[in-house]
């Protein structure tokens, strides 16, 4: 088949627009990295306008520290725990707000939800140290102006604002809105409403689990089961005031646990 030389040029033309857009792309790439980078930290410093720095919170705690009653350490305790490890996976950019004199203020993450009304809704979101909402902002979305973007304003975000907002405390549908939060879903855009509900409350939740007293017991007790298992591998530590410590530690945790 003979190709013209309209088609021949055409193509050239298309080849060389593709390759032209390409290397425009890749040098314009570190650019908008910064940009968003950039738009993210005045949205930290909108929420938090006293914080000095912004810190990675570290979850990994596979090496325990117990500690006697002087505070000297008894035992390190290597521990491979899957839900540290999940943890560490869901937040990745999770950071702790800090002032000037290295006082917490709060904390910012990033949640995202994929059943918006134009597919996924990526939200910055900042908690106070008691884990209510302090504020949230949409960062991506393909939302209809005038509509899911009213998530976005302060009557819709009032209604989140000062409550903790875990999956129990969020409406499930659209007809829990004005009970749990005392404002309406928004008209004619039901899709955003919910979407931002299931952004705010899936992260959170499992933050507020992480940090409450039922895991805490939960870690205290597979330190227990751990440590007791590595002991147990040399009869000489039954022999050791280590050991003894560690059954003083474990015991003095659970009569704690019994008085609350």
């Amino acid at each position: 088949m003979k190709i013209s030389y309209k088609d021949f040029m055409l193509l050239i033309i298309t080849l060389v627009s593709g390759l032209l857009l390409s290397g425009l792309s890749y040098l314009l790439q570190d650019n908008i990295k910064e940009s968003k980078a950039l738009k993210e930290l005045k949205l930290k410093k909108k929420f938090f306008p006293m914080a000095k720095k912004f810190e990675k919170v570290n979850f990994d705690l596979r090496k325990v520290q117990i500690r006697d009653f002087d505070n000297s350490i008894v035992y390190e305790l290597p521990m491979i725990d899957k839900k540290w490890i999940d943890m560490m996976k869901q937040f990745p950019d999770l950071n702790l707000a800090v002032d000037e004199n290295g006082g917490a203020l709060g904390y910012i993450f990033k949640s995202s939800d994929s059943k918006g009304y134009g597919g996924e809704i990526v939200f910055i979101v900042a908690l106070n140290l008691d884990f209510s909402l302090k504020d949230f902002s949409m960062l991506k979305h393909a939302e209809t102006p005038g509509l899911g973007t009213n998530v976005e304003e302060e009557w819709f975000k009032n209604g989140f604002i000062g409550k903790i907002p875990t999956p129990n405390n969020l409406p499930t549908q659209k007809s829990e809105f004005k009970k749990k939060l005392d404002i309406d879903a928004i008209s004619g855009a039901t899709l955003s409403s919910m979407a931002t509900v299931r952004a705010l409350g899936k992260k959170t939740g499992k933050l507020v689990d992480w940090y409450n007293q039922k895991f805490f017991e939960d870690l205290v007790d597979l330190m227990e089961k751990n440590a007791m298992w590595l002991l147990n591998q040399d009869p000489r530590y039954q022999r050791m005031r280590k050991y003894q410590r560690l059954r003083e530690y474990f015991q003095y945790k659970r009569n704690l646990r019994r008085a609350n």
